[in-house]
């Protein structure tokens, strides 16, 4: 259940003041998990999103930044997965055996998911010969999303300073948040 639990409990204990207790219960949420990750995805949405509305960028440069992209991606990994193979000091403790355990399970989940994009993204560049090229350039975009979003992030990620653009992010997923609430039954 993770994080519904807490709203889960505090939302019975204000149904038994006001149901059992007769209490006037005014029930106030504060949602402050606005991190880096959050800002990060808000602008990389929206680098991606003003990329695929580019009419100045043609199929051909998509197919270079995204060779680019999955070059760059993959080259991460591979230094990840050499900082992890370097050993833990003697007297590590179980928590850092733990978490270097946890992060080699979380590399090969991540290399995994890169093959899988990889096949797609091939996939695509064959479909890349028929006549509809602003599907082509949409579908080989969104196979290549995760990379390609870093890419443009660190190319032009200075440029995104609208705050419009990261509080329509946290919008979004605060009101998925609240009808999953109501779907709860959480008055």
């Amino acid at each position: 259940m993770g994080h519904a639990r807490c709203y889960l409990s505090l939302d019975i204990l204000r149904r038994i003041m006001e149901d059992y207790f007769n209490y006037d219960v005014v029930y106030q949420i504060n949602i402050t998990d606005i991190d880096d990750k959050i800002i990060l995805r808000a602008r990389q949405n929206k680098l991606i999103d003003d990329y695929l509305n580019d009419c100045a960028i043609g199929i051909e440069k998509v197919v270079e930044d995204v060779e680019k992209a999955t070059t760059r991606f993959e080259e991460k990994l591979e230094k990840k997965e050499k900082e992890l193979e370097e050993p833990l000091p003697e007297d590590a403790n179980s928590r850092s055996r733990q978490e270097r355990e946890d992060a080699i399970n979380q590399l090969k989940l991540k290399k995994e998911n890169f093959r899988n994009m990889l096949l797609n993204i091939t996939a695509v560049k064959a479909h890349l010969e028929k006549k509809n090229v602003s599907e082509d350039k949409c579908a080989l975009v969104t196979a290549a999303r995760e990379p390609l979003a870093a890419m443009l992030d660190v190319e032009k990620g200075h440029t995104v300073t609208e705050h419009a653009v990261f509080d329509a992010h946290t919008r979004k997923y605060e009101r998925e948040y609240m009808e999953d609430m109501d779907a709860l039954g959480i008055r």
